[in-house]
């Protein structure tokens, strides 16, 4: 579930909720957090890996980005081992992304804009992939895609 409000996503993790006020340590000081894999590590940004998360009926996959202390996003894509989208292909997933945010934010958000940041769906196409990307803060310059980028180019952001 996405709190419109707040951008918090609340998931069966125990002693964890996700959202902007999660710091990595106390992300990492939960027997969850300690536990998830680093994705990327190159300071000032980190990611832990969030595996096989129930979630609206499905089962995802996430990354969640931290730059220094703050979570500046999150991606998230259904487990290619949920067997409900055995017959899809990686761009026919956005659809099914949008259809499961139109449900949890109702009508009334269909900008998916928000005091505290942003959730968009996408499909790369050369990496040949799609998800639910949550950014918070976007309005205070947060470089979301591009950190990362500069991240896996070994430079900073």
């Amino acid at each position: 579930m996405i709190d419109p409000a707040t951008g918090r996503l609340t998931f069966v993790l125990p002693g964890v909720v996700l959202g902007p006020e999660l710091s990595r340590q106390a992300f990492l000081d939960t027997p969850y957090g300690a536990s998830c894999p680093v994705g990327v590590r190159n300071e000032p940004w980190c990611s832990f890996a969030l595996l096989g998360v129930p979630w609206e009926g499905h089962i995802f996959n996430g990354h969640i980005y931290f730059r220094r202390s703050r979570l500046e996003f999150m991606n998230w894509a259904i487990s290619f081992q949920d067997p409900s989208i055995a017959d899809l292909s990686e761009a026919d997933m956005v659809p099914l992304y949008d259809t499961i945010l139109d449900r949890i934010l109702r009508p009334g958000w269909p900008q998916r804009k928000f005091p505290w940041g942003s959730i968009s769906t996408g499909y790369d196409r050369k990496a040949d992939s799609s998800m639910i990307t949550v950014r918070y803060d976007d309005s205070a310059g947060n470089p979301g895609c591009l950190g990362m980028l500069a991240v896996m180019l070994g430079r900073s952001a």
